[in-house]
């Protein structure tokens, strides 16, 4: 009787613990499902700040393009403005 009181809480206990044990592979796939999602939030974050990145040092270049641009143009309006007719300089 003792025996089967005991054979009867074990198998009971292996149903609640097969129950248990669907029920985590259940939630383990959503926890991962979710985590998929979470990365691709990351991602797709982390491209938007490289984008920025890009964004900002090609601005860069062009500015400094820009400035040697200007530099040269200054440069080659003073000698314009220095130089006479024939050539010769002021």
């Amino acid at each position: 009787s003792d025996l089967q009181a005991r054979a009867s809480d074990l198998h009971a206990n292996s149903a609640a613990i097969d129950k248990q044990e669907q029920e985590l592979l259940k939630q383990t796939k959503n926890l991962s499902k979710e985590s998929d999602k979470w990365q691709k939030v990351v991602d797709d974050g982390a491209r938007g700040v490289k984008e920025t990145g890009d964004v900002q040092n090609w601005a860069e270049m062009l500015e400094r393009d820009l400035c040697v641009l200007e530099d040269t143009m200054a440069m080659v309006d003073e000698d314009e403005r220095g130089a006479l007719p024939n050539g010769r300089q002021a």
